[in-house]
């Protein structure tokens, strides 16, 4: 299969939309500017990784490497957690982490690497479920998928304020945002859309008339939420991506770009892979505006991608 550069230029501006989530950029300018676009438009960002990530590894699978899928996405991940190592396994005060606190970390991810095991576990499943009823496994990703949307809507609206502990089970990212109730559905997706040709049986103009029609129900979704007083905290499961992600993927499948290849998403995964560290020291040290924040992680990030990159080309797991 050719590659497509467009949707290298895709991840790209999903990297942006990442550091935005993590910078709560806006957030001194306009709470709700801050509000749609953190926790509305910007949670696109990881559905679509997951629906690109499922749509190549149906090559994988067609190919006979999925055995070197597996481990080059553990290795990916286990790099990118010992770089990461100072800011989970030490605790805020600057001493060891309680052993249940580090094993946790490991398992889930350290905030944003969460991604990884989640597409590492989606993949599982998927690969599992591969030669079954495709009408079942796309009934079981649909209830998962809106499960997961549930727990989040329930959790945030504090459905349960009169019982504790279940209040705090469901408002925990991990319990609704995790491989099988949000990664799975995204990840099976992606792998429908190859093995089935999907982005080719909508028109460019449908395609985009949907993507404008289904961002207008992000947003509007988002903004209902942060008009809300009965909501706390924010978004990553929205009833609108699972039909958003999917219709911007296969229009970006459609727009042809023949220049930045593999580079152009080589500068994306440094991007989202290496964020977090300028978000952190920066938070910690420097005391600026949420909106100069994103800026500044932003080229901070750019600014050592060619650095990754020239270390890749030796180590090979980290991007």
């Amino acid at each position: 299969m050719n590659r497509n550069s467009a949707l290298d230029f895709l991840k790209l501006l999903m990297a942006f939309m990442v550091v935005g989530i993590h910078s709560k950029i806006f957030a001194d300018y306009s709470p709700l500017l801050s509000y749609i676009t953190v926790n509305g438009l910007f949670r696109l960002a990881v559905p679509i990784f997951f629906i690109i990530n499922g749509f190549y590894f149906y090559n994988s699978i067609i190919g006979g490497r999925v055995q070197s899928w597996f481990f080059r996405c553990f290795a990916l991940y286990l790099c990118w957690m010992i770089i990461y190592s100072p800011f989970w396994v030490y605790s805020p005060a600057g001493d060891f982490s309680s052993p249940s606190r580090i094993a946790i970390n490991f398992f889930v991810g350290y905030k944003h690497l969460w991604y990884l095991p989640g597409m590492l576990g989606a993949a599982f499943v998927l690969y599992f479920v591969r030669n079954k009823s495709m009408s079942l496994t796309l009934l079981l990703a649909t209830l998962l998928y809106f499960s997961g949307v549930l727990i989040q809507y329930l959790g945030n609206y504090n459905f349960f304020k009169n019982y504790v502990i279940l209040d705090k089970i469901f408002n925990e990212h991990w319990v609704h945002r995790n491989f099988l109730l949000f990664g799975f559905p995204l990840f099976f997706v992606g792998y429908c859309v190859n093995k089935f040709s999907l982005d080719g049986k909508i028109s460019l103009k449908a395609n985009i008339f949907l993507v404008i029609v289904f961002t207008c129900f992000l947003l509007l979704e988002s903004y209902i939420n942060f008009s809300d007083e009965r909501r706390s905290g924010g978004f990553d499961n929205y009833i609108s991506l699972i039909f958003l992600a999917p219709l911007v993927f296969s229009l970006f499948q459609k727009i042809k770009i023949n220049f930045g290849g593999k580079y152009v998403a080589l500068i994306a995964a440094s991007i989202y892979f290496a964020h977090m560290i300028f978000v952190d020291i920066f938070e910690k040290y420097f005391n600026i505006s949420e909106t100069w924040l994103g800026f500044l992680v932003l080229l901070a990030s750019l600014a050592i991608s060619p650095i990754l990159i020239i270390i890749n080309a030796r180590v090979k797991y980290i991007l």
